[in-house]
């Protein structure tokens, strides 16, 4: 009957969604669970013929034998079973874990493509602001007019040529003080 039933699980093709169909999915777990359940329906008849080989027609020994053969293939296959429960269960954990790092991936290649979006866009406008301010300066450099430029605390930075000429005031005279002190 355990030769039976240990063929018909192998064969079988349970309905999907059912623990059965779980357990015997096409995966490693299910091919580990198949190989256990036939070494432990198989193994107990062949043990059993081997030790009425040895023991002979001794009275009470068939009993004996086939007794221990039973009690042998149903400790087999309940351990196959919590075994294949067990790697059904670890293979289920690993492929949930495989999706969740495939999606935590997926995120951050996302993410990254906006990020490499928002630095062209800002290397763009620096760039742009970079030769706007270039092409200011070399108008405040080349104009005729006194042109001055001074920091937050108000005290000059830097004057053009046209500065110096219309004032009289070199660079170095006026750089670190303030505008009205010229005047005075």
């Amino acid at each position: 009957a355990l030769m039976a039933l240990a063929a018909a699980l192998f064969l079988a093709r349970p309905e999907p969604g059912t623990p059965a169909a779980q357990l015997l999915a096409q995966s490693i777990a299910s091919r580990v669970t198949r190989r256990l359940l036939i070494v432990a329906v198989l193994l107990p008849p062949f043990s059993a013929l081997g030790e009425r080989f040895l023991v002979g027609d001794q009275p009470g020994a068939l009993l004996h034998i086939g007794l221990f053969a039973y009690l042998q293939s149903i400790g087999l296959v309940g351990l196959t079973a919590i075994i294949g429960t067990v790697l059904h269960r670890s293979e289920r954990a690993r492929d949930q874990a495989e999706r969740q790092n495939a999606a935590a991936q997926r995120q951050v290649e996302r993410q990254a493509a906006i990020l490499q979006q928002e630095v062209a866009r800002r290397t763009s406008e620096l760039s742009r602001a970079l030769m706007f301010n270039q092409r200011l300066a070399l108008v405040a450099s080349r104009t005729t007019n006194g042109v001055l430029i001074t920091n937050a605390a108000g005290t000059i930075e830097w004057v053009n040529e046209g500065f110096t000429r219309i004032t009289g005031y070199g660079f170095e005279e006026v750089l670190g003080r303030r505008p009205g002190q010229l005047l005075q």
